[in-house]
């Protein structure tokens, strides 16, 4: 699936997924990047801060 930056370098994580992985307002992500493939990998956190 495929989502556009917008000016200030957010994005929206579409419905579909946010619906996969009940994300909700209010939830922590943890966002990695991996130099080795060049992919960004977004995971929720289930334990909040």
């Amino acid at each position: 699936m495929r989502v556009k930056v917008t000016r200030n370098y957010q994005i929206t994580i579409p419905a579909e997924i946010r619906r996969k992985v009940n994300l909700r307002l209010g939830d922590v992500v943890d966002v990695t990047y991996d130099e080795k493939t060049g992919e960004i990998r977004i995971k929720k956190i289930l334990d909040s801060l």
